[in-house]
């Protein structure tokens, strides 16, 4: 087997302002599981997988803190946390 066998030669992106609705019909309508996220230049930001969206959606790998684990974790750490469980977009 070659990667030729299994990847598809038409590369497909999203932007980073693609919302997470069209991100999930992007994957299913391609059959595909990532997309490269590119910016204006066509420059790879990041990627998005299906199984980001699926964590996003049922909150799967997220256990829940204590009230003082809250209080004491860096605001940086709080806001990828929130942004990751609530981001409306492949950014």
């Amino acid at each position: 087997m070659q990667v030729q066998d299994i990847m598809t030669t038409r590369v497909i992106t999203a932007s980073p302002g693609t919302t997470v609705p069209e991100l999930t019909r992007l994957l299913l309508e391609n059959r595909i599981s990532g997309v490269p996220v590119v910016d204006e230049q066509e420059r790879l930001v990041g990627i998005v997988g299906e199984d980001e969206l699926i964590r996003q959606l049922t909150d799967v790998d997220s256990p829940k803190r204590s009230w003082w684990q809250s209080l004491i974790a860096p605001p940086e750490e709080q806001a990828e946390r929130y942004h990751r469980s609530h981001g409306q977009n492949a950014a």
